[in-house]
């Protein structure tokens, strides 16, 4: 999980396109001459849709254990 939003290390050793990590997605479709802000945000949904996914499908356990830890 640490290294879910690691930029830096694979920008810089990454070259193969098919290889880059989700971060670094989004960041290819922007350059100098401008950013193609519909398939911007279109590539920002399919990174963001699954940890949304996740956390509604787990929101019980996720909750559950929250409050177990308060409690004595």
């Amino acid at each position: 999980m640490a290294s879910w939003n690691n930029f830096l290390a694979p920008a810089i050793c990454i070259s193969n396109d098919q290889l880059k990590t989700l971060p670094l997605a989004p960041a290819g479709f922007s350059s100098v001459n401008g950013t193609n802000a519909p398939l911007l945000l279109a590539t920002s949904i399919v990174v963001v849709l699954p940890c949304i996914l996740i956390f509604f499908l787990a929101q019980r356990h996720i909750v559950g254990g929250i409050s177990f830890t308060g409690s004595k």
